[in-house]
């Protein structure tokens, strides 16, 4: 009987303690960012190169001085571009190099930042496509990770208005998430960047390059 009475109470201690013990454990982020990250969207200066039209090709190279906007970890920090090591195919890409307060970066990913404002509310976000395949003219379906504020957080996208009809996601198109409608605030050039890399200005390849083949 006391045998029996061991079973019965190691039962219910496992009953109790198992449960317990995936209630208590500390969710796992969706997505954390490499060690030396950031993250970082070009600033649209109107009139400069650049700008912010994100094609197929990649967006221009911005020249000297162009401002970086600093999305994680240090949200609204100004970076003033310092150089940029281009890696020959005439536009910002992965492998490229780029410079800020004297220290050389590694162009890890490029792609579009999604600045968005929850309708109704002034709540606003920025988000990034994670597919490698983004389609900006077809983005539902599609999963979108949250940079700022709540960095990680993974974001299914359920439906898209093009407000104005060009086709792709812009500025005034209406994106629903989880039951909530975005306003589509801006949409800008993203790089993601490690330390490393070597600061020059468009390599002599890369001027040949887009003389050779300008489209």
């Amino acid at each position: 009987m006391r045998r029996k009475g061991y079973r019965v109470a190691g039962l219910l201690f496992l009953i109790v303690a198992i449960p317990a013990f995936f209630l208590f454990q500390s969710p796992t982020p969706p997505a954390t960012a490499s060690v030396g990250e950031l993250y970082l969207e070009l600033v649209p200066t109107p009139g400069a190169p650049g700008g912010v039209t994100f094609t197929a090709a990649g967006p221009a190279i911005p020249p000297t001085g162009a401002m970086w906007h600093e999305l994680y970890p240090a949200f609204c920090t100004m970076l003033p571009q310092e150089g940029y090591g281009d890696n020959g195919d005439g536009v910002v890409s992965v492998c490229d190099a780029i410079q800020w307060g004297g220290v050389v970066y590694h162009i890890d990913w490029v792609g579009p930042t999604y600045h968005l404002l929850a309708v109704g509310t002034s709540a606003d976000t920025y988000w990034e496509p994670t597919d490698p395949n983004h389609n900006p003219g077809d983005p539902v379906c599609e999963s979108w990770q949250e940079v700022h504020p709540d960095f990680g957080m993974l974001h299914h996208i359920d439906d898209w208005q093009d407000g104005n009809a060009n086709g792709v996601v812009d500025v005034c198109d209406m994106i629903a998430s989880g039951g909530i409608l975005y306003h589509v605030e801006e949409v800008n050039v993203n790089v993601r960047v490690t330390p490393g890399g070597t600061p020059t200005e468009q390599s002599t390849w890369g001027k040949i390059k887009s003389r050779l083949w300008p489209f």
